[in-house]
């Protein structure tokens, strides 16, 4: 029970840190460089992860941003999308913001059958 809990938790924490980017990003028309940039106009403070205590981890990806827990074992880089099918069932303790561009593109089949 409290693994999940933590799994959880982790998921929330990351919602609400995104939930600030985005306002940023709205605010500032760019996303932040690094989390602090977020304090005190948009979070109070950072969240803890909680598996390690420590803050959140964010990067830059090719298409966006994201926010991410360590994980149970720490070793979560945030690539889950970046390395892993979409197809496939896997444990994410991450939160993807896309950039505008990428928002609502039509999916390739989609695209196909128009």
């Amino acid at each position: 029970m409290f693994e999940a809990y933590l799994g959880l938790e982790a998921r929330i924490r990351c919602a609400i840190v995104a939930l600030a980017l985005e306002r940023f990003r709205g605010s500032h028309d760019r996303w932040v460089q690094t989390l602090d940039e977020l304090c005190p106009n948009f979070l109070a403070r950072i969240p803890a992860d909680p598996y390690s205590g420590q803050a959140l981890k964010y990067r830059s990806t090719k298409d966006g941003v994201v926010v991410f827990s360590g994980g149970p074992d720490g070793k979560l880089r945030g690539s889950f999308r970046d390395d892993v099918p979409l197809n496939r069932l896997k444990l994410l303790y991450e939160f993807r913001l896309w950039n505008v561009p990428q928002r609502r593109l039509p999916k390739k089949h989609e695209a196909a059958t128009r």
